[in-house]
C-alpha cells in the first residue's frame, strides 16, 4: 500500500526528530559567542586602564606646567614703582612658597569634557645666589636663601628654583599617585647690580671645616676696623664681600652701584705701626699731628715698609719739644710726590704756624727741584739740577757742617757749597710737611708750604754725616736696615712714619687702589697680599689663628702656615677673563675652568674659584687659550700642551689630553657677543653641544663643592656661558626638566 504524499514525503524529517538537533546548534552558538565576548572583554579592559592612565598623566603634566607659569608670574610681579625711576624689583614681594605652604591651584574645568576629575598643582619656590641647576637636593637645601612671608628675601637673589607637582584625582580604578607628575625650572633674575658681586668667604677650601665666614664689625665700618669670623649667614650684609678686577676685596654693601669707580671699604694689609709717630732717635721727641686728620697711612712705602700721606692743605707734624739749635746737622727722608711745591722738613722758632724764623729747611720748589737752605746770618741755599716731582720714591739728605752745605739725592751728592759750614743759633721745633716761614724772604720759596705726597723715615743727626754714611742710609735694602742704621749712626730723631712689611695687619680702610689693597687668590686657596712696591707677592696671607666666632683676622707672614679660604661664587671673579687667559663661568660667576689638582689625567675637570695674581700670570691649570683656526683649547701643562676633548656621550666629562689637531673631538667653537642670548658666549664641540657645568664629581671631601665640566645639549643657560660680561642681558627661564621619577620635585 502506498503511503500518502508519495516518495518526496518520505524525505521530509519527522517533527519529533529535529527538536534535539536544533537545541544543540543553539547551545553551540551561544557557547562560541560567550567565549568570544570574554576574549574581547579582556582585550578591551586591558586597553582601557593604560589609556585612562595616559590621559590622566597628560593632564597632570600640563597642570604641573601651569603651576610653573603661575609661580613665574608671581615671581615676576615682585616689583614696585619708584618716582623718577619707574618699576624696580621689590624683595619684600617675592613669594615664599615652601613645601609646608606651597602655591596651590587647579587646572581645567570642574568636570572635564571626558568626565574626568580636574587636576591640582602645588608649587615650591626657593631662592639662590648660585645656579641650582644640576645640584642635588642636599646642596639646594643648604644653599637656599631664607624667605619670610610678607618680607621676602633679605638680599637680592640671582636665581629662583620653581618646582611644581600636579595630582589627578583617583578615577577609573587607577591607584592614587599613578598619574602624578613633577617638573622644575630655574628663573635667572635680571639684576641691575649684576656687576657688583657679594658673597661669603668661608673657612676651608679643600676640607670640611667650621661654618665660619668673614664678617665686618658693622655694615659701615670705621677705618681701622678688623674683620672677624662669624657663623656664616648670607643674609647679613656684614658678611658679603666682592673681589673686583683691580684685585681689591671690598665689603660689598659699602661700594656704589655700577659706576666705574672703585669706592667702598677695602681689606687692607699694612704694617702694624702704620700710625706710629714715635721718635726712635737718641733724644726722642714724638711727632704730633696738626689735627686728627693731619696725616694718613699711605701704605705704599719705600724699602719694604709703609709711609704717611700728607694732603698738601692742612696736614703736617711737629715736635712738642723745643731744641737747642744744632750748628752742624744732617736731615734725611724718603719722599714721593707729583706736586711741584712743598716742604719736607724744617726748623722754626714756633711749634705752630705763627713762627717767623726758619732754618735748616728742605723743600721742593715750583719747578720740582730740591732746595736745602740754612740761615746762619743770612739765607743760603743749594739746589739740585734735577727735578723729582715724578711720583717715584726718592731718598733725600741734606747737611751743614765743616764740609760745607750739601744736598744728596738717592745717595749721591747733587749740590754743594763749601763756604757755608753752620746754621743759625735760634732754638726751635722740628716740622715735618710744613714750612710756612719760607714764604717770605727765601729765594725759590715754595708757593705752597704744605707737603703733598708721601714721607717716610724722616731723620735728624746732630752732626754732618760722611758721604759714605749718607749713601749707606739711602741704599739700605730693608725697613729694618734703615731703622738700624739710624740707630747705629746716632740719629737724634728718627720718625719711621710706618712699619715694616713683615709685620703687617689686616683691617678695613677706604679703597684707594694701592698695592696694600691688592690681593691674590693663590694655588693653595690662600689670600695673599701684594708687596708694597707692586713687584711681587709679599708672602703674607690672611689668617685666622683661632677658629671661633668673634676671632679677628690677621696676616700671617708665612703663607704656608695660613688658613685656606673658600669664597662663594657670588664673591666674583676678580680680574679673571680673556685678558688673564681664564675661562669664567657665568652661572657660577667667580668660578673658572680648572684642571683638577693640577693633574691632566684626572677623570674630570672642575669649576674652581678663579685664581688671581696682580703681579704675574696665574698657574697653568687655569689658563686656556682657544685657537680659532684649529679649534683647539690649550692649557700649557708642565708635561706639554694639553687640550680639551669632548666626551662621546652627551653630559659626559670633558677631559684634557695631549693636543692633536687631527682629533675632531678636540675641536671647539668659541663665540662672543652674537646678539642672540641663546648662543652668546658659548663654547661648542663638533656635535654642537655646549661646554657646561655638571654635578660635583665627588660626594664628600674638598672636591664635593666644585661643579664638574661637561658637554651638554645647548639650552642658553648661564652655566653654558664663558667670559660673558658682568651684565649679560635680561632675565630668563632655564633648566626646565621633568623630575617625576628622580625624587627632586616639590
Amino acid at each position: 500500500m502506498t503511503r500518502p504524499g508519495g516518495p518526496l514525503a518520505a524525505l521530509r524529517p519527522r517533527r519529533h526528530d529535529d527538536e534535539g538537533v536544533g537545541m544543540l546548534q543553539v547551545v553551540l552558538v551561544l557557547l562560541m559567542t560567550a567565549a568570544m565576548s570574554v576574549a574581547v572583554l579582556a582585550t578591551v579592559v586591558g586597553e582601557v586602564l593604560p589609556t585612562a592612565a595616559e590621559r590622566a598623566r597628560e593632564r597632570t603634566l600640563h597642570a604641573a606646567g601651569a603651576g610653573l607659569e603661575a609661580g613665574l608670574a608671581v615671581v615676576r610681579a615682585a616689583r614696585t614703582t619708584v618716582a623718577g625711576t619707574g618699576e624696580v624689583g621689590d624683595l619684600t614681594r617675592l613669594p615664599c612658597a615652601t613645601a609646608a605652604n606651597p602655591l596651590r591651584g587647579s587646572a581645567g574645568a570642574t568636570v572635564s569634557a571626558d568626565g574626568a576629575s580636574p587636576t591640582s598643582y602645588a608649587v615650591v619656590i626657593r631662592y639662590y645666589l648660585d645656579d641650582p641647576s644640576g645640584h642635588p637636593e642636599s646642596w639646594r637645601a643648604t644653599n637656599t636663601i631664607s624667605c619670610v612671608t610678607g618680607g621676602g628675601t633679605p638680599q637680592a637673589p640671582y636665581y629662583a628654583l620653581l618646582q611644581s607637582v600636579a595630582t589627578a584625582s583617583s578615577e577609573g580604578g587607577l591607584p592614587a599617585g599613578w598619574t602624578d607628575r613633577s617638573v622644575e625650572v630655574v628663573y635667572a633674575f635680571n639684576r641691575t647690580d649684576a656687576g657688583i658681586a657679594g658673597g661669603l668667604v668661608k673657612v676651608g677650601t679643600y676640607s670640611a671645616s667650621a661654618d665660619l665666614c668673614w664678617a665686618s664689625p658693622s655694615t659701615a665700618p670705621a677705618t681701622g676696623s678688623v674683620p672677624v669670623l662669624a657663623t656664616c649667614d648670607a643674609a647679613r650684609d656684614e658678611q658679603l664681600w666682592s673681589f673686583r678686577d683691580d684685585y681689591s676685596v671690598v665689603l660689598a654693601g659699602t661700594q656704589s652701584a655700577v659706576s666705574g669707580t672703585y669706592d667702598g671699604m677695602c681689606l687692607t694689609g699694612e704694617p702694624r705701626d702704620r700710625a706710629d709717630l714715635t721718635d726712635h732717635g737718641t733724644s726722642p721727641a714724638d711727632a704730633t699731628a696738626s689735627s686728627s686728620t693731619a696725616v694718613t697711612p699711605d701704605l705704599t712705602g719705600p724699602v719694604e715698609g709703609s709711609a704717611h700721606a700728607f694732603s698738601g692743605a692742612s696736614s703736617w707734624l711737629r715736635t712738642s719739644t723745643s731744641f737747642a739749635p744744632p750748628a752742624a746737622v744732617t736731615v734725611a727722608a724718603w719722599f714721593r710726590t707729583t706736586a711741584r711745591s712743598g716742604t719736607v722738613i724744617g726748623f722754626g722758632g714756633d711749634p705752630g704756624t705763627a713762627g717767623t724764623t726758619a732754618d735748616r729747611m728742605l723743600w721742593v720748589d715750583s719747578a720740582g727741584h730740591l732746595v736745602w737752605g740754612v740761615s746762619p746770618t743770612s739765607r743760603r741755599t743749594v739746589t739740585s739740577t734735577g727735578t723729582y716731582a715724578d711720583g717715584a720714591w726718592h731718598h733725600v739728605a741734606a747737611s751743614v757742617g765743616w764740609g760745607g752745605t750739601k744736598l744728596y739725592v738717592d745717595g749721591a751728592l747733587v749740590a754743594w757749597d763749601p763756604l757755608w759750614t753752620s746754621a743759625g743759633s735760634t732754638a726751635g721745633y722740628w716740622h715735618v710737611g710744613w714750612g710756612g716761614e719760607l714764604v717770605a724772604g727765601w729765594v725759590q720759596a715754595p708757593s705752597n708750604p704744605y707737603w703733598q705726597g708721601s714721607l717716610a723715615h724722616v731723620s735728624v743727626w746732630p752732626r754732618q754725616l760722611w758721604d759714605w754714611e749718607v749713601t749707606s742710609v739711602a741704599t739700605a735694602p730693608t725697613w729694618q736696615d734703615v731703622t738700624g742704621l739710624a740707630a747705629s749712626t746716632g740719629a737724634e730723631h728718627h720718625w719711621p712714619l710706618g712699619g715694616a712689611v713683615d709685620d703687617v695687619v689686616a683691617f678695613l680702610a677706604p679703597c684707594d687702589g694701592g698695592p696694600h689693597q691688592k690681593w691674590a687668590y693663590n694655588d693653595g686657596g690662600r689670600i695673599e697680599l701684594e708687596r708694597f712696591d707692586a713687584t711681587a707677592l709679599s708672602g703674607a696671607c690672611v689668617d685666622a689663628p683661632t677658629l671661633a666666632a668673634g676671632a679677628g683676622l690677621t696676616l700671617q707672614a708665612d703663607c704656608g702656615a695660613a688658613r685656606d679660604w673658600a669664597p662663594s661664587s657670588a664673591v666674583g671673579a676678580g680680574a679673571a677673563g680673556d685678558v688673564t687667559g681664564q675661562l669664567v663661568n657665568y652661572g657660577e660667576f667667580g668660578r673658572c675652568l680648572d684642571v683638577t689638582n693640577q693633574k691632566v689625567t684626572w677623570p674630570y675637570l672642575i669649576a674652581f674659584p678663579c685664581k688671581a695674581d696682580p703681579t704675574r700670570p696665574v698657574l697653568w691649570n687655569q689658563r686656556f687659550v682657544h685657537d680659532p683656526v684649529t679649534g683647539l683649547v690649550t692649557t700649557p701643562a708642565p708635561t706639554g700642551d694639553h687640550c680639551l676633548r669632548t666626551p662621546t656621550s652627551t653630559g659626559g666629562y670633558v677631559l684634557t689630553v695631549p693636543c692633536d689637531a687631527a682629533d675632531t673631538a678636540q675641536h671647539w667653537v668659541k663665540l662672543g657677543a652674537t646678539g642672540a642670548r641663546a648662543t652668546a658666549y658659548t663654547i661648542t664641540d663638533v656635535q654642537g653641544r655646549c661646554l657646561s657645568l655638571g654635578r660635583p664629581g665627588e660626594t664628600s671631601g674638598g672636591l664635593a663643592q666644585w661643579s664638574t665640566i661637561t658637554a651638554d645639549v645647548c639650552d642658553g643657560s648661564r652655566v653654558q656661558k664663558w667670559n660673558a660680561p658682568p651684565q649679560l642681558a635680561g632675565a630668563g627661564v632655564q633648566g626646565y626638566r621633568e623630575t617625576t621619577l628622580d625624587g627632586s620635585g616639590g
